[in-house]
């Protein structure tokens, strides 16, 4: 992902397939794995996570949860200061992405 980002300039091209490829690798993983949650019978009842809203679902959770850690992996000189912030930024974003599925506001 670095050397992508970092390359960017100079292969456009590679850059937009690398990222494109990693976003839609995310997002059909994010699909299987809400799609296992989903199993429980709480959780089968949102709106949000149903069959045909699960993709945009599952996109809006990686976006909200694992993208904002995995830029400032990227960037981040000192992974330890990372390490302090994942557990809080997981459990406060999690938290509201379950609000938002219960209000059926996310998809």
């Amino acid at each position: 992902m670095r050397l992508a980002v970092a390359e960017a300039r100079r292969f456009p091209d590679l850059a937009s397939t690398v990222g494109r490829t990693a976003r839609d690798l995310s997002t059909d993983l994010g699909v299987r794995l809400l799609g296992e949650l989903t199993q429980s019978d709480e959780l089968r009842s949102l709106p949000a996570l149903a069959p045909e809203r699960l993709t945009t679902t599952a996109r809006f959770f990686l976006d909200l949860v694992a993208v904002p850690m995995l830029l400032r992996a990227l960037f981040e000189v000192d992974l330890k200061t990372l390490d302090e912030e994942i557990d809080t930024h997981v459990a406060r974003s999690v938290a509201f992405f379950l609000a938002a599925c219960r209000h059926g506001s996310v998809s």
